[in-house]
């Protein structure tokens, strides 16, 4: 079975402009809470990395993870095409 580059690409890619914009809706929500989830989360500290949320880098980091994991996915069943067996 082949992948279609494109459509996984394209799955790939909204997955992660969707987790970007929840992630990004909760930062601007909640930007304490959500600190202090990112937190637990990663097992370190990591408040000095916290940032205030524009329009510019929110619609900017939706646009960019959707971006990289449009690529990504693209890549990956490109790869897997080339990989297997027909």
């Amino acid at each position: 079975m082949k992948l279609n580059p494109n459509v996984f690409g394209l799955s790939l890619g909204s997955v992660s402009g969707i987790a970007a914009f929840v992630c990004g809706f909760f930062v601007w929500l909640s930007p304490a809470a959500t600190m202090a989830f990112a937190t637990f989360w990663f097992h370190t500290d990591i408040s000095g990395l916290a940032a205030k949320i524009t329009a510019v880098n929110f619609i900017g980091s939706i646009v960019i993870s959707f971006v990289f994991g449009y690529a990504f996915g693209w890549l990956l069943a490109e790869i897997y095409n080339k990989t297997t067996k027909n």
